[in-house]
């Protein structure tokens, strides 16, 4: 890992121009991506931009304030990524072939009967931007939430034993991919910090690329889950 994007609270709350304590009370409410790291809250550079750049994408008629005016619960992600839409064998080699991939599940259970503007939509995204951003996952994503229909799955998960190129800055395959369509803002920031924290744990990647079905997904989301609630911020 590149120290120099490692960030501490300090750190962050300069970044941010606000002060420690309110980063603090975002922590507790799963609001900001970060890790552990010998005890004390670390966040890493690249992963704190792709989050900002999120923020940035929405609507103006929502205030930071009311951005972060969210439930304190930990969001579970065993209870919002359901095993019709894991994709646990992805072959694809290209960006668009990814997309394609993961959006399969969307007609597969009648949600959508023609997935081609939404992959063009998704891969419109990703070339302004990559959403990838380092131990090897990425978080794809619409521009705009108001783009998401209603009625579709919250996260669709997909996994790439081989992996591929997606735009990662340090050129490192890309295996892990959260496909990410929140039907609101909160909702979208509330997910990608607690996926971006999920995905900087030690040894998931490895856990998951491991994993052969969505039970043993389950199995690992539950753990996260679990431990997520156990250790409030402090």
């Amino acid at each position: 890992m590149d120290n120099t994007d490692i960030l501490t609270l300090q750190d962050v709350a300069d970044y941010l121009k606000i002060v420690p304590k309110t980063v603090t009370r975002m922590i507790a409410r799963n609001e900001i991506p970060c890790m552990k790291v010998a005890g004390q809250w670390r966040f890493k550079r690249s992963v704190i931009d792709l989050w900002l750049n999120a923020k940035m994408n929405f609507s103006e008629e929502h205030t930071f304030a009311r951005l972060m005016d969210v439930p304190t619960t930990v969001l579970q992600l065993s209870r919002i990524i359901q095993p019709p839409y894991m994709c646990m064998d992805l072959q694809a080699a290209r960006v668009e072939e990814v997309l394609w991939e993961l959006t399969a599940p969307l007609q597969e259970q009648g949600l959508i009967v023609d997935r081609q503007e939404l992959v063009q939509q998704l891969l419109a995204r990703e070339e302004m931007v990559t959403t990838a951003f380092g131990q090897g996952t990425a978080f794809p994503h619409l521009r705009d939430v108001k783009q998401v229909p209603s009625g579709f799955p919250p996260i669709i998960m997909g996994i790439s034993k081989k992996g591929i190129t997606f735009g990662n800055l340090h050129g490192e395959p890309t295996h892990i991919f959260f496909l990410l369509l929140a039907p609101n803002e909160t909702m979208h920031l509330r997910i990608l910090s607690r996926l971006a924290r999920f995905s900087q744990k030690e040894g998931i990647k490895e856990k998951m690329l491991k994993a052969s079905t969505s039970d043993e997904v389950i199995r690992l989301l539950l753990e996260d889950d679990y431990e997520s609630m156990a250790q409030p911020a402090r």
